[in-house]
């Protein structure tokens, strides 16, 4: 006899059950995939990488192979120290946990900051997996307005006057899904606001260094007297999400509360890890990959606009990233990108829709096209194979 068990749906934003499995057949076959915002391969610095694997292991192996403290390898949170303190944020190493990469850093922070119906604020859309971390402590969201020039301040200031959300997640540099960055002014307000009303920022920086253009600064870099926001960032974007390493930035008080959910939720991020991770900091410039990175990335960022502009219809929009990993389309309403997704399996390409991007209301004629991990012609090649199903979709509405 077969046991029932009723399981809690904790989690409700996910992409449709028959759409996430056409994404992982997507992934297994020679379609052309521009769904999820993987770094590519090719940014991997695995020679250095492997060299410092190897000297960890002859050198201390037993201490990387050991349990160690919930906050982090020490020399690690000193070298974090030091990088946010060249992108001028005022950080010691007790204001800084080690994460096992920002995904945690998000769970760790609601967890501490939200009971079961608190309002929570979000921009809309936003990024999938914190929608996801937040719902698991079964808050209320409250959706704040992003456009085309970033973040709607004054949808901001009204929820703040009519909600008093615990927190305001937000993405300040490559927001996720657009790869919109807030100008200077908007960082400000948003400090100012936070201040005045009492509610913690959850800044989420983890395209910081992935700046195409202009070089914004890190939101905590402000005058942040009260010290209300919390930085979020990772390694994963950058060098490798495989070690799984990200780190908050917050006051010591926090810090200290976090280390304890930390401590009941995982012990410790791994120490093999985070040695691996700081040799690897120690022994070559951070500041040359970066530099690769970003020629890399907008090598792929150009190559995706000139293939929308080139194949894409009139009646479709998209963003012009200054940062990260992905592109944002609208498509005429009415269009359902889950179905579109269907047919454009069947032109041996995948991208991911929008939908669940949205922390209230779904809105289904938007898709997320991640350019990343693919090569310029295979951009240009998925591009146009997804303007034709996309025309002729159009044509039948």
């Amino acid at each position: 006899m077969t046991t029932q068990v009723e399981f809690k749906s904790w989690i409700t934003h996910v992409q449709n059950p028959k759409v996430e499995r056409l994404l992982k057949e997507a992934a297994g076959s020679d379609i052309i995939s521009l769904a999820g915002g993987l770094p590519s391969d090719e940014m991997f610095p695995t020679a250095e990488f492997e060299a410092s694997f190897e000297r960890v292991m002859s050198e201390q192996s037993s201490q990387a192979l050991q349990y160690s403290w919930s906050e982090g390898y020490e020399p690690l949170r000193q070298q974090i120290a030091e990088y946010m303190q060249s992108r001028g944020v005022d950080a010691r190493p007790k204001e800084i946990l080690i994460t096992s990469g920002a995904q945690q850093a998000l769970n760790l922070i609601s967890k501490l900051l939200v009971r079961p119906n608190d309002p929570i604020a979000l921009e809309t859309p936003t990024y999938l997996a914190a929608i996801q971390a937040f719902e698991l402590q079964e808050p209320r969201f409250c959706a704040v307005q992003r456009s085309d020039r970033g973040l709607v301040i004054d949808s901001f200031r009204y929820l703040l006057t009519r909600q008093s959300p615990k927190f305001f997640y937000l993405i300040p540099t490559g927001h996720n899904p657009t790869g919109a960055s807030l100008t200077e002014e908007q960082r400000l307000q948003i400090i100012d606001l936070a201040t005045e009303y009492e509610t913690f920022v959850i800044a989420d920086e983890v395209y910081s260094e992935i700046q195409y253009s202009e070089n914004a600064r890190m939101l905590k870099s402000y005058d942040d007297v009260e010290d209300r926001i919390l930085h979020v960032g990772s390694f994963s974007k950058v060098l490798t999400p495989g070690l799984r390493v990200g780190w908050i930035v917050a006051t010591e008080d926090i810090i200290q509360r976090l280390t304890v959910i930390k401590q009941a939720t995982d012990l410790q991020s791994s120490s093999m890890s985070q040695m691996v991770l700081s040799l690897y900091l120690k022994e070559n410039s951070f500041e040359d990959h970066l530099s690769k990175c970003r020629e890399f990335y907008r090598t792929r960022r150009d190559a995706t606009v000139e293939a929308l502009e080139q194949y894409f219809p009139q009646e479709a929009n998209w963003s012009n990233p200054d940062s990260g990993f992905s592109v944002w389309v609208e498509l005429p309403e009415t269009l359902n990108a889950d179905e579109l997704l269907k047919q454009a399996i069947k032109r041996e390409v995948a991208f991911e829709p929008g939908g669940p991007f949205f922390p209230t209301e779904k809105h289904l004629n938007y898709m997320r096209i991640s350019f990343s991990h693919l090569d310029p012609d295979q951009i240009e090649e998925g591009i146009r194979r997804l303007s034709e199903v996309v025309k002729e979709e159009i044509s039948k509405a």
